[in-house]
């Protein structure tokens, strides 16, 4: 079963992976361990 890991900003916004992900390639950003939790 897959998780799908969130963002919580303020505790309201939430953001969906594919979302963190584009924003992070857009940045140049590469994902690894960071959404542990």
């Amino acid at each position: 079963m897959k998780r799908i890991p969130h963002l919580k900003i303020g505790g309201t916004l939430r953001f969906d992976m594919r979302d963190i992900e584009a924003w992070l390639k857009e940045k140049k950003v590469e994902v690894h361990e960071v959404w542990k939790g």
